[in-house]
C-alpha cells in the first residue's frame, strides 16, 4: 500500500471507529443504498426504484440525503412543504436542496425527502415534524449515498457497485476510485451490479462475502419529455439530429444510453457531475447546438431539474430513465424488514 493510501486508509479507520461508537439507531427500519467506489453507480436512481416499491407495499419512504451542494444547512424539508406540518426548514429549490433531492421529489412524490448531512439528527427532524399518529403507513428510511455514514444504524445495507469499471485499480484514494477497502463489502447485506451483468465481478464479490445475494440492473428508456410535458417518442428521435450533455459522474453511460436511441448524436457535451448551469452555459449549448445543424437537445432529468429556473426553449429534453433490478430482490429486502 502506498504511502499516501496508508494516510488515507488512517483517517478512514479513525473516522469509522468514532463513528459506530457513537453510532444511533432510529425507531422504523432503514435502508441504506450505497458504494464503495468514487460515484455513478446509480445510488439516487436506486433509491428511487427501492422508495417506489415502499409505497406500492404500504410504507412511507422517506429519504434521508446528505444533498449534495445544496446550500441549505441543517435538517430541512425538500419536498411537501405546503403540507400543514411543515411551516419552517424548507429547502425546496435545487439551489437550497442539491439536484439529486429535487429529482427524487419530482419522481417519488408520495415520499417524503429530508437533507442533513447528519442522517441520524434529519430521521429526528422527520418524526418530530410529523404527527406519527395521523399516518397511515409506517415510516421506513432510505439513505441516499449511505455506506460509510456509520453514525446511523443501518437494518439493510444494499451495496452497488458499476458493473463495466468494476473497482478499477483497486486502490484508494487518492491513487484510485476506492473511498474503503475491498474488505468493507462484507458488511453488505445486497448487492446490486449495475450497467452490465459482469459475472466476474459477482465471483468476486461472492469470495469477500458469500452470503450476500447478487442482482443485476439496468437502466430502461422511458419517455423524453420537455420543460412543458409534450413527450418525442423513440421514432421521431432516431430521424432526429441531436446534441446530447449531462454533468455526471458518468457522462459515457448517457452517452450510450442516447447513442442506442439515436444513431444521429451530432455532438455530446459533459460537465462536471453536480455541475450548476447557468444562462451562459445554455447559450453555450445552444450555440453547440445550431453549429451541428441539430433539431433536438437531449439531457438526463437531474440535469433537467437545474435548467427549469433557467430560459430554456422547448426542444431541450430529458432522458427518462428508471432503473430495474433482478427479480426477486425486492421481495428479499422487503421480507428482510417484516421478519
Amino acid at each position: 500500500m502506498n504511502i499516501l493510501e496508508h494516510i488515507y486508509h488512517a483517517g478512514y479507520s479513525i473516522k469509522k471507529k468514532w463513528a459506530l461508537a457513537a453510532q444511533k439507531k432510529l425507531p422504523y427500519p432503514v435502508i441504506s443504498i450505497g458504494n464503495l467506489t468514487l460515484g455513478g453507480t446509480g445510488k439516487t436512481p436506486a433509491a428511487i426504484s427501492l422508495a417506489k416499491q415502499a409505497v406500492s407495499r404500504g410504507y412511507q419512504p422517506v429519504i434521508l440525503t446528505r444533498g449534495y451542494r445544496g446550500r441549505a444547512k441543517g435538517p430541512c424539508f425538500v419536498t411537501k412543504c405546503k403540507d400543514e406540518f411543515i411551516t419552517d426548514n424548507c429547502c425546496d429549490t435545487v439551489a437550497r436542496a442539491g439536484d439529486e433531492p429535487m429529482l427524487i421529489t419530482v419522481k417519488v412524490p408520495d415520499a417524503y425527502v429530508v437533507k442533513c448531512a447528519d442522517r441520524y439528527k434529519g430521521g429526528l427532524f422527520f418524526l418530530e415534524n410529523y404527527e406519527l399518529a395521523a399516518m397511515s403507513h409506517h415510516p421506513l428510511f432510505i439513505l441516499d449515498d449511505g455506506f460509510q455514514h456509520w453514525k446511523l444504524h443501518r437494518d439493510i445495507d444494499v451495496v452497488l457497485v458499476d458493473g463495466r469499471r468494476g473497482f478499477g485499480n483497486c486502490r484508494m484514494l487518492p491513487l484510485g476510485p476506492m473511498r474503503g477497502p475491498l474488505s468493507e463489502l462484507a458488511d453488505a447485506d445486497f448487492f446490486i451490479i449495475t450497467k452490465s451483468g459482469n459475472h466476474e465481478i459477482e465471483a468476486e464479490l461472492h469470495k469477500i462475502n458469500p452470503s450476500a445475494p447478487a442482482y443485476a440492473a439496468e437502466y430502461v428508456m422511458g419517455a423524453i419529455s420537455n420543460k412543458n410535458s409534450y413527450q418525442l417518442s423513440i421514432d421521431e428521435l432516431k430521424k432526429t439530429t441531436v446534441l446530447a450533455f449531462c454533468g455526471l459522474a458518468d457522462p459515457e453511460s448517457f452517452r450510450s444510453s442516447v447513442l442506442s436511441l439515436c444513431p444521429n448524436l451530432a455532438s455530446f457535451i459533459p460537465f462536471r457531475d453536480h455541475h450548476a448551469y447557468t444562462q451562459k452555459d445554455v447559450e453555450r449549448i445552444l450555440g453547440a447546438a445550431a453549429a451541428s445543424g441539430c433539431d433536438a437537445i437531449l439531457t438526463t432529468e437531474k440535469d433537467m431539474v437545474k435548467l427549469l429556473g433557467l430560459d430554456i426553449p422547448d426542444y431541450i429534453f430529458s432522458l427518462n430513465i428508471d432503473f430495474s433490478v433482478g427479480a426477486g430482490f425486492y421481495e428479499n429486502i422487503f421480507s428482510r424488514i417484516k421478519a
